[in-house]
């Protein structure tokens, strides 16, 4: 069986810590063949250590290789949230893109506010102040009119949104992987609780 050809969109910390090593021991199944990153250094650094040759910092241009089968597949994700973005606030620290962006609820997530918190990546979502998902569990932002994914960087004042959370590879729940992935590590004050466990396996997305 041939291997199914991996893009990779956004490559901070969540990617080279969760995703790359995940990929890498399933590698009888996935392979990744580009990536993809507003930034030249961090694809120049990651695609060396890697040995990821195709590289490029327009997703629109990895969307479009015939080196790549697939960038995102249906995961069987909770619905975290859905709504309007209300403001968004960007930073460097430490080299990194460190921020968050506010969200208010529409349809049956009126009245209630979102907190979304990256670096480089989305790392942690609470709602009206109660943590609903956290790495290492995958956290994506999607525009609610076409499902194409939003990265930190494009996140902008208005866009209206679904946030969807889905569980990590089990690797990344081994106490040793969690060492690198807990979200004590990136500096939130929060045990790490499964997706699933929050949200309970009936309310995964298309069951």
């Amino acid at each position: 069986m041939s291997r199914l050809r991996i893009g990779i969109i956004g490559c901070g910390s969540v990617t080279q810590t969760i995703h790359l090593p995940a990929l890498n021991q399933l590698n009888d199944l996935f392979v990744v063949t580009a990536l993809c990153d507003v930034s030249p250094n961090v694809l120049a650094g990651l695609g060396d250590d890697w040995g990821i040759a195709t590289r490029v910092t327009d997703y629109q241009e990895l969307l479009a290789l015939d080196s790549v089968d697939a960038v995102r597949q249906a995961v069987g994700g909770f619905l975290i949230f859905r709504g309007k973005i209300t403001d968004v606030d960007r930073r460097i620290e430490g080299g990194w893109n460190r921020g968050d962006a506010k969200m208010s609820g529409s349809g049956d997530f009126a009245g209630q506010e979102l907190l979304l918190e990256f670096q480089n990546e989305h790392l942690a979502v609470r709602v009206d102040g109660e943590f609903a998902a956290t790495v290492p569990d995958l956290i994506a932002v999607l525009d609610s009119e076409t499902g194409e994914p939003i990265t930190t960087e494009a996140l902008r004042y208005g866009m209206r949104v679904a946030v969807i959370a889905f569980p990590c590879a089990p690797q990344w729940r081994e106490p040793a992987a969690l060492e690198l992935a807990h979200p004590r590590y990136f500096g939130y004050d929060v045990d790490y609780v499964p997706v699933e466990e929050r949200f309970g396996e009936t309310n995964r997305i298309g069951r």
